[in-house]
């Protein structure tokens, strides 16, 4: 895959886990159940490495045919001259230009079949910008590099590879909608924090009835939000601590900060609360200038909410193991 314009984009997979206690941050896609259902498309491994792109414009062009899928919040994308839609497999030949733009500032999934084979550092391919490894040269993509895919095709990327090419036309399929992460969605849950008791009643009550509005100070490290402060109690003193994506922090002028995929390892702000995991991807694909509102909910709750994403996300795929087998 040859990069003719790169935007701003790198390699990511799901991160790498098991380093947080040497400083290592997860990293990953922000977006974890896109790379996910793109995956899924392509016949790929849920963690294979893809590209994600948050600003473009993004092209890239292929000296042999490519099986491909993008996923994301609002993003344009072109194969050749004809307009493609997100949350499908389609091919892109020999020779031919992708074209992705993000209008809305979202980040966008490709993944293509085999993935992404840049180098495997401490147990994943993901770019991590801080330490300059992993991904393509520990550095954001740049036009004219030459990212090395899978070469051989499975059984079942051959059959969609077949199906997209029969007919009298390109054969399109995509995802039902039922399954598209809903991006619309401007209330994210989350269960109270270790320092949650920290805060007055006045706090406690803003955070689950006003809404915050996203900044432009929002990057892959964290969302800051600005809105009613959120006060303490009484001014308290403490140590840094372990903080993990999803945390949602309260800065010293009483702003709300929640951490995102590269989020650091430690961090000396007391956590309000704990954003539930399937909410996390949702939130970082919001603009900059949305009105965001959260609700708690109570970590039963939030266990459930886990597994009854990863239990729809597996029977998805036993479904489309038996449609492709």
């Amino acid at each position: 895959m040859k990069i003719v314009k790169a935007g701003i984009s790198s390699v990511q997979d799901l991160g790498r886990t098991g380093y947080r206690n040497a400083g290592i941050t997860t990293g990953g896609v922000m977006d974890r159940m896109a790379l996910r259902l793109c995956n899924l498309l392509v016949a790929n491994e849920p963690g294979a490495a893809c590209i994600e792109i948050s600003a473009g414009p993004w092209e890239c062009t292929a000296d042999r045919p490519l099986l491909l899928a993008v996923g994301g919040h609002g993003q344009q994308v072109w194969c050749g001259e004809r307009p493609v839609n997100r949350w499908q497999p389609f091919l892109l030949e020999a020779g031919e230009i992708l074209r992705i733009e993000s209008p809305l500032g979202g980040y966008a999934v490709l993944a293509v079949h085999g993935g992404c084979k840049s180098p495997v550092v401490l147990g994943s391919r993901s770019t991590h910008l801080a330490g300059k490894f992993g991904g393509w040269e520990g550095r954001l993509l740049a036009g004219g590099d030459d990212i090395p895919t899978g070469q051989l095709f499975s059984p079942a990327a051959a059959k969609i590879i077949s199906l997209l090419r029969g007919g009298t036309g390109r054969r399109q399929f995509r995802l039902s909608d039922a399954v598209i992460p809903n991006y619309e969605r401007d209330c994210f849950r989350y269960v109270p924090g270790h320092e949650a008791g920290w805060f007055n009643d006045a706090a406690a009550e803003s955070l689950s009835s006003l809404s915050f509005i996203l900044t432009n100070l929002s990057n892959r490290t964290g969302a800051r939000l600005s809105g009613e402060p959120l006060r303490l109690h009484h001014h308290q003193e403490m140590l840094s601590t372990a903080v993990v994506p999803g945390t949602m922090q309260v800065s010293a002028d009483g702003q709300l900060l929640v951490l995102l995929a590269d989020a650091q390892t430690a961090g000396g702000y007391p956590r309000i609360g704990q954003l539930v995991a399937p909410d996390i991807g949702l939130l970082a694909q919001q603009k900059p200038g949305s009105n965001l509102r959260f609700k708690v909910v109570s970590r039963e709750e939030a266990e459930a909410l886990c597994l009854a994403q990863q239990q729809a996300f597996e029977q998805l795929r036993k479904d489309f193991s038996l449609y492709f087998s």
